[in-house]
């Protein structure tokens, strides 16, 4: 019989599939995160944005706005008479706020973002969805180092989108 004295094709093969796919799962860790968790912090608002319009639509007897505090890094949803106390969510009494940084925004850590082209620092819908104020044109920055995305609030539809800048 003979000895063998090295490693077959199929273990070669299946050991750098192996280590072909620890590379590929580890390459994007090493890589900027800045970008992602400015996207992730814009998708985040988007949702709550959507979440507020949404509210408005189904209750227009109980109006709400988002209220952005950039000084302070966070947002949260009310209602029109009382802006400075977030609604509670009813699935689980958390009310809804978000602090970028905080246990839920962690990724946020160090993310900034920037209001423009409202008068204010609410964002309001009429009953139909469309921007209470038609003339508004939101507009949300965020970065964090080199990274930065815009979002924007369609006046007549309400509608958000998020684009790299």
């Amino acid at each position: 019989m003979r000895k063998r004295t090295g490693f077959s094709m199929l273990e070669l093969v299946v050991t750098i599939s192996i280590l072909a796919v620890i590379v590929m799962a580890a390459v994007p860790m090493m890589g900027d995160t800045d970008s992602v968790r400015v996207q992730a912090t814009a998708d985040r608002l988007a949702s709550d944005l959507e979440l507020a319009q949404l509210m408005n639509i189904s209750t227009p007897a109980e109006p709400c706005l988002l209220r952005l505090d950039e000084a302070r890094g966070s947002w949260w949803i009310a209602s029109v008479s009382q802006p400075e106390a977030p609604l509670l969510d009813p699935t689980n009494g958390d009310p809804y706020l978000v602090s970028l940084g905080s246990e839920s925004m962690v990724f946020a850590e160090g993310v900034r973002f920037q209001v423009d082209g409202t008068s204010g620092r609410d964002i309001r819908w009429d009953a139909s969805g469309s921007m209470l104020d038609p003339s508004a044109r939101p507009s949300i920055i965020f970065q964090r180092g080199d990274a930065s995305v815009e979002l924007s609030i369609g006046p007549t539809t309400g509608s958000v989108w998020i684009q790299a800048r």
